[in-house]
């Protein structure tokens, strides 16, 4: 909906769409409220952004998890985090389940906690 306002070189009427005023051609001020104008002189302070960001790991955690579970015993989910210490462990423990029984533990844990938080331990 455009409104009509006055040139002020020969008093004819225009729209605010209009470039120029179709009378005369004068070209036509914009005049800016001073709210929307950006303010580049002071810092933005509180800055929130409008989603919330994970980190972004090199590790997916539901694939750890899912590891831990189907092959705790072998130790394949520390193979796929990049520690070969405890899997190579976990291989020479199996006979005992124990590897098995921690990668139970462990699968259902990363696939409960949130991304920022295996990110950050394991990422």
């Amino acid at each position: 909906m455009a409104t009509t306002n006055e040139c002020p070189n020969c008093g004819g009427h225009y729209d605010s769409t209009d470039m120029e005023c179709p009378y005369c051609g004068t070209p036509i001020e914009r005049q800016v409220h001073p709210e929307f104008t950006p303010n580049f002189s002071r810092p933005v302070q509180n800055y929130q952004p409008t989603a919330p960001y994970a980190p972004v790991g090199s590790k997916n955690r539901i694939v750890a998890g899912i590891l831990g579970i189907i092959l705790g015993a072998l130790g394949i989910q520390w193979f796929y985090l990049g520690k070969t210490g405890l899997g190579i462990l976990c291989i020479f423990f199996c006979w005992t389940y124990i590897p098995g029984l921690v990668g139970l533990v462990l699968g259902i844990m990363w696939l409960t906690q949130d991304d920022a938080t295996f990110a950050a331990k394991y990422g």
